[in-house]
């Protein structure tokens, strides 16, 4: 579908991240408690396989989605993700992009440089600048100089830290591996 024409009234925004069995993405489901605390309905999806992505953006575009944030918390999860952002762009997708976790945060520069698929990257704890760019999104307000948030432009400014306690979680607790 022609995805800049739509305006979305869900304020639904998707979270992707890699989520294997038995394990759970925290810094992630951070983020998506402070963006369900900001009133936002999130949803969060696990992508753990180039094979997944059809089949994931599909689902995703389905919801309709304002934003799209994904979680870049090491080079090899980054490479699925960015097949992800450029697969959705393909698709027709034009809301916005933003990619977060620790890798996207040391390579923030490049990464934007690199692939025009993702608008933004969020620096160093996600929970206030996620909840802000949302904010202003929602609000069709600027977003470009947004707390916390980097930008093709450069690096805006830093954010204070997050006081929300809560990670989103699913209804059953995940299984637990011992090491052994």
């Amino acid at each position: 579908g022609d995805w800049s024409s739509d305006v979305c009234s869900s304020d639904l925004i998707a979270m992707v991240g890699r989520e294997g069995s038995g394990e759970e993405n925290l810094g992630l489901r951070y983020v998506a408690g402070a963006l369900a605390a900001a009133r936002h309905e999130v949803r969060v999806y696990s992508l753990d396989a180039l094979a997944e992505i059809p089949t994931l953006a599909e689902q995703i575009l389905e919801r309709r989605p304002d934003l799209i944030g994904l979680a870049l918390s090491d080079p090899t999860a980054c490479i699925e993700h960015l097949v992800l952002a450029r697969f959705l762009r393909h698709l027709g997708y034009a809301g916005h992009i933003v990619a977060g976790g620790a890798f996207a945060t040391l390579v923030r520069h490049e990464l934007l440089q690199r692939h025009v698929a993702i608008d933004s990257i969020v620096r160093h704890a996600g929970e206030v600048p996620a909840v802000e760019l949302a904010r202003r999104l929602a609000q069709g307000l600027a977003w470009h100089d947004s707390p916390g948030l980097t930008t093709r432009s450069g690096d805006g400014c830093a954010c204070a830290p997050s006081s929300q306690p809560f990670p989103v979680r699913p209804l059953r607790p995940q299984q637990l591996h011992r090491v052994l």
